[in-house]
């Protein structure tokens, strides 16, 4: 069944070819990038449009895919874009998909996908650590690259390199505890050598023995 609706664009991934648009009271229209025709260029998240779609039932559901897009009734606001330097997290070159982090601005610390079209356009090839003077876009599924350009004027070690004192061109040290102790010495313990004790009784006997020996050396005398 083919069906004529107006619709909000709810979603537009450029990169990968495809997106949704969503109409009142019933579930989104699929679309690729191939059925906008003449108005693919002037369709973003935002717009809305009057459109030509097929209804089918499968698989136990209404699915809705575009015809045509008749015309763009109302053109996107447009979506917050930010502009300032980032550094490449990471980037695959066979999945064609990395991340940057952004590193000033309203948007310092938000991570952007980076995808393989942007490197294309720009004709680079991002590695590791690499940074860059990046124009980035929030879409429905966060921020992402839209164009961006190497930038041999910072390095990633100035990136990241520490705070500066206000007053000072000197970084900001961290401060060092000057309260140390000594460290606690082992105690030694002294090993006592203990003897045997010899009884009182051998004492008695020995004195008594040397005692009669004494004796009968006088009587022989």
């Amino acid at each position: 069944m083919v069906l004529q609706a107006t619709g909000k664009v709810k979603f537009f991934l450029e990169e990968k070819g495809f997106g949704f648009i969503a109409v009142e009271g019933m579930s989104d229209i699929f679309f690729h990038i191939t059925d906008l025709g003449d108005h693919r260029s002037s369709v973003v998240a935002g717009s809305m449009v009057s459109c030509i779609y097929e209804r089918e039932y499968r698989a136990g559901t209404w699915k809705h895919t575009l015809r045509r897009v008749v015309s763009v009734v109302a053109p996107a606001t447009g979506p917050e874009r930010h502009e300032g330097w980032a550094l490449v997290a990471w980037y695959n070159k066979t999945k064609g998909l990395g991340f940057a982090i952004m590193g000033e601005g309203p948007v310092a610390g938000e991570q952007a996908v980076l995808f393989a079209s942007v490197c294309e356009k720009a004709g680079i090839i991002p590695a590791k650590d690499m940074p860059m003077k990046a124009i980035v876009e929030k879409g429905e599924k966060g921020w992402k690259v839209v164009s961006f350009q190497a930038g041999p004027e910072i390095t990633a070690e100035a990136m990241r390199a520490p705070a500066q004192s206000a007053d000072t061109d000197e970084p900001i040290a961290t401060p060092v505890s000057t309260d140390l102790k000594p460290p606690k010495k082992k105690a030694v313990r002294a090993k006592i050598v203990r003897t045997a004790a010899v009884p009182d009784t051998a004492i008695a006997a020995a004195f008594a023995k040397a005692l009669e020996e004494g004796q009968g050396s006088m009587a022989a005398h």
